[in-house]
């Protein structure tokens, strides 16, 4: 090995030490305020949240009918959690028909509204117009701060 293969694998193994050193530096500790399970017996899933006055909603899709979920209307619904802001949950709702549905999305909107955004394959249920049935169709509701 050459003198200067070695000076140059001896700088790159200090460099990767001092990239280590640096990462370790600036790590921040987190800690964790708050952890909670929600769901059943079945798949349950939580795809977004947002922040409201009274604590969060929590949106995903639920294959359950037992644990935290109320109610399942098919293969899968869309889910709504309100909780409070430690977590705990005030109220819950599924939305669906008897086929897939889910939601993926929560916007705020004007006035206390709030858009969820999702998918639906049912043709009944709370999906009140399907052009297309038999399909997965994008579906979008609306709702208050206070919907149950």
């Amino acid at each position: 090995m050459s003198l200067f293969n070695f000076f140059k694998m001896k700088n790159g193994i200090l460099i990767l030490l001092l990239f280590i050193v640096c990462l370790n530096g600036i790590a921040q500790n987190y800690q964790m305020n708050w952890q909670k399970c929600f769901g059943g017996s079945e798949q349950d899933q939580a795809y977004d949240i947002i922040s409201i006055s009274q604590g969060y909603f929590i949106i995903g899709t639920t294959e359950s009918s037992d644990g935290n979920v109320s109610l399942n209307h098919g293969i899968s619904d869309g889910w709504l959690i309100k909780t409070d802001h430690n977590g705990n949950i005030i109220w819950e709702k599924t939305y669906g028909g008897s086929s897939g549905d889910n939601f993926v999305r929560i916007f705020s909107a004007e006035n206390g509204n709030f858009y969820i955004l999702g998918a639906s394959r049912s043709s009944d249920g709370d999906i009140s117009f399907d052009p297309y049935p038999d399909s997965w169709d994008n579906w979008i509701l609306k709702i208050d701060n206070d919907e149950v």
